[in-house]
């Protein structure tokens, strides 16, 4: 066998060299897919090695058309893999409904164990705080990927904030008047609402920041990670109180709004 081998053609075997690793990793790969077979993933289009689906968002299209089309195709929950990242494309209402399903269901159930856990000692239940604790969490977790342990402060800083801006003021009455400003508490009560709330932010932020430096993982990614990451690559102007304006703006309309509905 060694002499066959050494008669090869020099270009034979460094092909050979060349494609066994290739080789080599894809019956690996497939023997882990086949060991979680009970895993149902969602449907994917044809991929390349290395660079896996990129191609099909690198054409003439911009990339959402190009994922538009991808879901016409493949249907509006697709598994695309960028490079060594894995995603999951949820390209409808219902399909982005059901990605968040597991953690309705959990804080639904701390929420009913609460109230079950009142029933025997006959103890009252303020319905009203637990659902903002319920649309809190919920909120909470699809953003920032996990409950925040001083939600009640953080509750109680929103409730403040929704009392302030609901409340008339002289500056509402004048707006173009720096008199009313001066003279109003409202603006100064504002101001300091508002450097409180972003102070419960920047512990967030801070969180991330330092989880993402000790940890390479690019896979459980949640709102803040992708927002921090456009911050570092620096294609688009994003600055730090961007980040905390834009989940302060969703977790008003995802906590407050949902529990007033509720209720």
């Amino acid at each position: 066998m060694a002499d066959q081998l050494v008669h090869l053609p020099q270009q034979l075997l460094v092909l050979l060299l060349f494609i066994a690793p290739f080789f080599f990793f894809f019956l690996i790969r497939s023997m882990r897919r086949r060991d979680g077979g009970s895993v149902r993933l969602p449907p994917s289009p044809w991929a390349l090695p290395v660079i896996g689906h990129l191609h099909h968002l690198m054409g003439a299209l911009p990339p959402h058309h190009a994922m538009r089309d991808i879901a016409l195709r493949h249907g509006p929950l697709v598994r695309l893999r960028l490079g060594g990242l894995q995603v999951i494309l949820a390209s409808s209402v219902d399909a982005a409904r059901e990605s968040f399903r597991s953690i309705r269901e959990e804080e639904v159930g701390r929420l009913l164990r609460a109230v079950a856990a009142a029933s025997p000692a006959r103890r009252a239940v303020n319905l009203s705080e637990l659902i903002s604790a319920y649309s809190a969490d919920s909120t909470m977790r699809a953003l920032i990927g996990s409950r925040f342990k001083d939600r009640d402060k953080f509750l109680m800083l929103l409730e403040r904030g929704v009392k302030l801006f609901a409340t008339p003021s002289l500056p509402d009455l004048y707006p173009s008047s720096r008199l009313a400003e001066l003279i109003s508490r409202r603006p100064r009560q504002m101001r300091r609402h508002r450097d409180e709330v972003y102070a419960f932010l920047d512990i967030i932020i801070k969180e991330h920041q330092e989880n993402r430096s000790s940890s390479d993982d690019q896979e459980d990614l949640d709102l803040v990670d992708v927002l921090l990451r456009i911050q570092r690559k620096g294609d688009f102007p994003l600055s730090t109180d961007n980040i905390k304006t834009t989940i302060g703006d969703l977790f008003n309309g995802g906590s407050e709004t949902t529990a007033t509905t509720l209720k």
